[in-house]
């Protein structure tokens, strides 16, 4: 059971290591189950230990914790655990850097290092992702592969907003606006939809100031 939790494991790190443009690698790799058999391999591992692991984690204790993972059961258990949440790890890393465009070359060295000691394989891909800032907006949970364009469209045009009278006729930009700001949510700064609001409050002061000038001369009495 010790050897099989890293062998079930193999083939998914594969893929995201040698073959990480290969489309089925996305498929693959972007579902989560590909954790389920090391987290199979934990089940079966600690399931003879459960009662007295399960006391252990209630009130630890440092050295009838050593004692009770010190057991063939036990240390099967902590390495299938680990080899799950690695992988759940290094599958993020690689959709996450396949998202942002981040070279194969410069991702797969870092997830053998995951493979091996995986807190700094993550510190360090962490690291690479502050250097790598997204050229249109994108968001981490799309589909590998999808295009951006779909994120980076022209804004919609602005909407007309109608008075009462049909000379009156304010431009409202609020179709702007909300694409500015849509775009801030995906990785823009929320500085760049600040001259369309700006612009969308100024046209509604206008608007509303126009509107009751006109109501105010319509319903004024006449004076005779």
């Amino acid at each position: 059971m010790f050897d099989l939790a890293f062998l079930v494991a193999v083939p998914f790190w594969a893929l995201m290591i040698l073959a990480p443009r290969w489309s089925w690698t996305g498929r693959v790799v972007g579902s989560p189950f590909i954790v389920v058999p090391p987290l199979l391999v934990y089940v079966v591992a600690i399931a003879p230990i459960l009662p007295e692991f399960a006391a252990e984690m209630l009130r630890p204790d440092v050295a009838e914790l050593r004692e009770l993972l010190g057991t063939a059961d036990g240390t099967t258990a902590v390495w299938a655990h680990l080899i799950a949440f690695d992988l759940f790890v290094g599958s993020w890393m690689y959709r996450d850097s396949r998202g942002r465009g981040i070279s194969a070359l410069v991702v797969s060295p870092l997830l053998v290092l995951t493979v091996v000691l995986a807190p700094f394989g993550l510190l360090a891909y962490l690291a690479v992702r502050a250097l790598y800032r997204r050229d249109q907006g994108m968001i981490d949970s799309r589909p590998i592969g999808s295009s951006s364009s779909a994120t980076s469209a022209a804004p919609l045009a602005p909407v007309t907003m109608v008075t009462s009278s049909p000379s009156s006729r304010v431009r409202m930009p609020w179709m702007t606006t909300c694409s500015s700001l849509s775009r801030s949510r995906t990785g823009r700064s929320p500085a760049s939809a600040l001259p369309s609001i700006t612009n969308m409050c100024w046209s509604s002061i206008v608007w509303w100031t126009s509107s009751t000038r006109q109501n105010w001369a319509q319903n004024a009495p006449v004076a005779r």
